[in-house]
């Protein structure tokens, strides 16, 4: 009816005509794309530029850069930093940890704090909590419990009780 008043459909019959092919086409996009209208989000994610081959062999190095060099324990480290160090850019390497990882890149960085931290905890446990936490790669206490109680269900000071 708004086409008929401003006039870009000369005559009446046409509107219902028009309306019938725009839902038709609207139902024949809902159809092909019902995933936009389902909870089930795609089982695999296919980045457009990586294969999965290559995209487990940067997964791989990435595990070993932090793992060799602990670059977790710094606590300024980014993805662009990361991404830097891999020449890789900062979403394909967030697409590799969010794929490979099967988390977001503060919770896979923290993983590795977290089991830092446990390391330190068990070997020095006469340690401060807030002296462990910097070491560990931590800027402060407060993120520091938060994520270790996440990761191991206990805070910091149960853990270290146990």
């Amino acid at each position: 009816y708004a086409l008929i008043f401003l006039k870009i459909i000369p005559v009446y019959s046409l509107g219902p005509v028009t309306f019938s092919i725009t839902i038709f086409i609207l139902l024949y996009i809902a159809l092909n794309h019902h995933h936009l209208f389902t909870n089930k989000k795609p089982t695999k994610a296919i980045h457009p530029r990586m294969s999965e081959q290559e995209g487990r062999a940067h997964f791989s190095s990435l595990k070993s850069l932090l793992e060799k060099e602990q670059l977790y324990k710094q606590a300024d480290l980014s993805l662009s930093a990361l991404g830097l160090r891999m020449d890789l850019l900062e979403r394909d390497i967030s697409f590799i940890i969010n794929s490979y990882g099967k988390c977001n890149f503060s919770q896979f960085v923290n993983g590795y704090r977290i089991e830092e931290a446990k390391r330190l905890i068990e070997e020095n446990s006469s340690e401060k909590l807030i002296v462990i936490a910097h070491e560990a790669g931590f800027n402060n206490l407060s993120t520091f419990n938060k994520a270790f109680k996440s990761v191991t269900g206990l805070t910091p000071s149960e853990y270290k009780k146990k």
